[in-house]
């Protein structure tokens, strides 16, 4: 077996925090899920963080960096992503209001060939755009109005897609990634209510109550929010990595 490219960076940088044989196993999982090219519909206001979390999962990009604003998904476009040289595909639908019609579309082509497995990914209001700065962040720190406003934005969006998915038929789950938790990360038990107990949660679970869902933390890129807010608490790239390598766990757990 071919050792998986993250296996030397897992061993130099979490050592304890992940063996190599439980890495190992996880690769060997990941082989078998995404042989069959797994169809994931990926949702998701803008500025969430869609593309880098994508681009982040496909380890032939190399390292990520923090997306323009210009680069952001503004067209659904279906694509092949690699992970661990494995690959899924994938349904990335653009976040934007004025691509509403368009986003409602593709959710209704994608339910018709179920089941479908839906990746909803938010930030807890982190939401990032190439302006707009002047009101996300002052004195180094976020504005906690601005993420307020953004975790409301962030419910409006689920409600506008979870009528759609119906019924477990038709949608097998769906896993929401909480990404960018370098800049949440000292709320991490706050984040995770917030989306599995929740008002979030509750809005989700309107459409058919029986349906499977569970929530991870996810982390991109390791960055300064709108590159002026500093970085709250301790994460590192160790955490990063760990907290990454839950994700697909949690996505094999999933099937």
């Amino acid at each position: 077996m071919t050792e998986p490219i993250w296996i030397p960076l897992a061993i130099e940088t979490a050592g304890a925090v992940w063996k190599t044989t439980e890495a190992l196993r996880l690769h060997e999982r990941l082989a078998d899920f995404f042989k069959h090219k797994p169809y994931l519909l990926v949702l998701g206001s803008t500025g969430v963080g869609k593309t880098n979390f994508l681009r982040s999962l496909d380890a032939s990009a190399g390292l990520v960096e923090a997306i323009a604003s210009s680069a952001r998904t503004e067209a659904s476009s279906t694509q092949v992503v690699r992970v661990e040289k494995q690959p899924f595909r994938v349904v990335d639908t653009p976040g934007q209001t004025a691509h509403q019609a368009d986003r409602l579309r593709i959710v209704r082509e994608a339910l018709a060939e179920p089941p479908v497995r839906v990746l909803n990914v938010v930030s807890y209001g982190f939401h990032e755009y190439l302006q707009n700065a002047h009101e996300a962040v002052a004195d180094e720190a976020p504005i906690p109005q601005f993420l307020a406003r953004h975790r409301e934005t962030e419910i409006a969006a689920v409600r506008e897609w979870v009528p759609l998915i119906g019924d477990r038929e038709s949608t097998k789950w769906v896993l929401t990634v909480v990404t960018k938790a370098d800049l949440w990360w000292p709320q991490h038990d706050e984040v995770l209510r917030h989306y599995s107990e929740g008002e979030y949660a509750r809005e989700l679970k309107a459409a058919d109550p029986s349906i499977v869902h569970a929530v991870v933390p996810y982390c991109s890129v390791i960055h300064q929010f709108y590159g002026r807010a500093l970085l709250p608490g301790n994460f590192d790239d160790e955490k990063r990595l760990t907290t990454n390598l839950h994700f697909l766990d949690q996505l094999l757990r999933l099937e």
